[in-house]
């Protein structure tokens, strides 16, 4: 994740037209960036080494929906079905997800499963996601949930962009999310989520 930087400073001078008459009133400093307040960076992490798992614990309930953006390699030797959970519910038929790689369905999308499926993962290389939560922190409703994700093996020709969405069956708030890789491979070093807030 890099830094934002932001440019401030005196404007010097600007250039007239000789066949312009009066005067030009420049402003003696460009105003201050005012970053916007209803999104706010809350964690992230980054793996130092190869890792079965990297996720988040107790995430606060003060925002009305969360986004997580990350990328992410694996030790898979194949296509791989990456994955995750919330509050470490791992019980068949909570989750559902339906999605569509490349103006294909996508044949990893199903309902009554035991995580959710972020559709595709291809061997040695970065994939990077957007996954949004919505209404986590409401407990009258199923969590709802959109992800856009996208790959680009350039070695074996294989491009995904997937979009898809889905829900998680139950009341609970979500406080925890954990992201895993298919069970017989790990999520690589340098793999990197990061949590943020949106307020109402």
């Amino acid at each position: 994740m890099g830094n934002l930087s932001i440019l401030r400073g005196a404007l010097a001078s600007a250039q007239v037209s000789t066949y312009t008459t009066g005067t030009i009133t420049l402003p003696s400093a460009r105003t201050s960036f005012v970053a916007p307040t209803s999104f706010d960076s809350i964690a992230s992490v980054t793996l130092a080494s190869n890792a079965d798992t990297m996720g988040f614990t107790s995430i606060p309930g003060t925002y009305k929906h969360l986004q997580i953006r990350g990328i992410f390699n694996s030790t898979a030797v194949a296509s791989g079905t990456p994955r995750f959970t919330l509050n470490g519910d791992g019980a068949s038929g909570n989750y559902s997800i339906q999605a569509i790689r490349n103006s294909t369905i996508d044949n990893e999308n199903g309902i009554n499963q035991a995580y959710m499926s972020l559709a595709v993962q291809r061997p040695g290389f970065f994939n990077c996601f957007i996954l949004d939560i919505f209404d986590y922190a409401d407990t009258n409703k199923f969590k709802t949930f959109q992800v856009r994700q996208g790959v680009n093996d350039y070695t074996n020709s294989e491009h995904y962009s997937v979009f898809g969405t889905g829900h998680w069956r139950s009341l609970s708030a979500i406080t925890s999310f954990s992201l895993t890789d298919q069970a017989v491979s790990d999520l690589t070093s340098l793999s990197t989520i990061a949590l943020y807030g949106i307020k109402a």
